[in-house]
């Protein structure tokens, strides 16, 4: 994991395992989660935020897309640094164009293990997550009743508990 903030003791860090469980996810439930673009998608651990009580949360990162990753660049060019050069190519190639950022709290999900492993607890939790990600991938998808009810018919209503039903597929809830 690749620490990309602090502040007021809250530490944000990069986690491309949880880019990998994500990709799991959207290759075995096609259904519901096949529109998504995770090059679009980056994926964080978040702990140390004293009044946060969320497990997961999937953030929309508003237009214009671009426009930090067109700062950095401006900024790498003005300061003549190494890569500038191929930065700005992934720039043009719309490689840099994030619309969510997915973050799981590492201060609440180990509480809510129960009896099924930590894996398991953070997969359903990333599934919920990739859940508000619209078919067009333009803003977030809002609750069904009090969750998913894909999320709940895969893992179970008590699945924020640590009490799973698995072994259901996307599909079969649509």
């Amino acid at each position: 994991m690749e620490i990309i903030g602090r502040k007021f003791g809250e530490v944000w860090a990069l986690d491309e395992g949880l880019m990998d469980v994500a990709e799991g996810l959207v290759a075995e439930y096609t259904e519901g989660l096949g529109h998504i673009d995770l090059e679009r998608v980056v994926f964080v651990r978040q702990r140390g935020l004293k009044t946060a009580k969320w497990a997961g949360k999937c953030f929309y990162v508003k237009e214009p897309h671009t426009i930090l990753s067109q700062y950095t660049l401006r900024w790498m060019q003005k300061r003549g640094l190494e890569g500038a050069e191929r930065f700005e190519e992934m720039l043009d190639n719309d490689v840099l164009d994030i619309r969510y950022i997915i973050a799981l709290n590492d201060d609440v999900v180990p509480l809510m293990v129960g009896p099924a492993s930590l894996e398991l607890v953070e997969k359903a939790i990333l599934h919920h997550e990739l859940k508000h990600i619209k078919t067009e991938m333009d803003g977030i998808e809002e609750h069904d009743a009090k969750d998913f009810k894909s999320v709940l018919h895969i893992y179970g209503v008590f699945w924020d508990s640590g009490n799973f039903n698995t072994g259901v597929s996307d599909e079969e809830t649509s």
